[in-house]
């Protein structure tokens, strides 16, 4: 248990941290009008949108630990969250990593058809094609994570 709070306390701000920077700067990098038009880039821009879901969750969880740890001098093993706090966040930290698995699931099978026939690419792999894989993904993790929100305790 030791060093694993250890391992909380020094090294999850730096992954929140590189998290953060690497996110914002995918997102401003591949959602410049010209990378627009490339269909890889929109689902790298999804995947960013969606892996800072799951780094607000872990943000969230790191400064609620801290602040009990050290503003409220209590023992981590005692933390009681409320049970909304506790639903949305397993809610969010799930319906983040289920999404960015779909995502990248998804430009995969796109840079496949793109890779294997360079011929059907043009007309299959389509910036409107992905665009509508990143409106509908999100519906497809949300309702499949929804009872996390339900049942989370």
């Amino acid at each position: 248990f030791k060093i694993g709070l250890k391992i909380h306390r020094y090294w999850m701000p730096v992954i929140i941290l590189l998290g953060w920077i690497g996110n914002i700067l995918s997102l401003a990098v591949f959602s410049r009008p010209k990378n627009r038009k490339i269909s890889c880039c929109l689902y790298m821009c999804g995947l960013a949108v969606t892996d800072s879901c799951v780094i607000l969750a872990s943000t969230y969880y790191y400064l609620r630990t801290t602040y009990e740890e050290f503003v409220q001098g209590g023992d981590l093993t005692q933390i009681q969250p409320s049970t909304l706090e506790c639903r949305i966040t397993a809610w969010l930290h799930n319906f983040g990593l289920l999404s960015s698995v779909l995502i990248i699931m998804t430009m995969t099978v796109d840079r496949f058809i793109g890779v294997r026939f360079p011929l059907l690419a043009s007309r299959l792999c389509t910036v409107k094609r992905a665009r509508i894989f990143l409106a509908i993904l999100p519906f497809c993790a949300g309702a499949y994570t929804f009872p996390y929100f339900l049942y989370a305790k």
